[in-house]
């Protein structure tokens, strides 16, 4: 009887010490993973925010000329010199 409880005392310490060694595993990987969302976040801000949206004078001219070429086409259908 005296054995059986000391093999039963032993693999009790044993399997404390298994989960305490997996509470400081989880832990860790908790860390860890909170870290990997932090830099996650940063750079999908980095990469998406409005700050990474930039027009060169380019975009903004190919812009103005259509703009530009909408409204005299508008104009020449409104005085009816174009069939619309």
């Amino acid at each position: 009887m005296n054995v059986l409880l000391t093999e039963l005392n032993n693999q009790l310490q044993s399997l404390v010490a298994l989960v305490n060694q997996q509470a400081t595993q989880i832990a860790k990987q908790d860390a860890l993973i909170q870290h990997y969302e932090a830099q996650l976040l940063y750079l999908k801000r980095r990469q998406f925010g409005a700050s990474s949206e930039h027009t060169d004078s380019l975009q903004i001219s190919i812009f103005e000329g259509l703009a530009d070429d909408t409204y005299t086409m508008f104009r020449l259908a409104e005085s009816g010199a174009v069939n619309a």
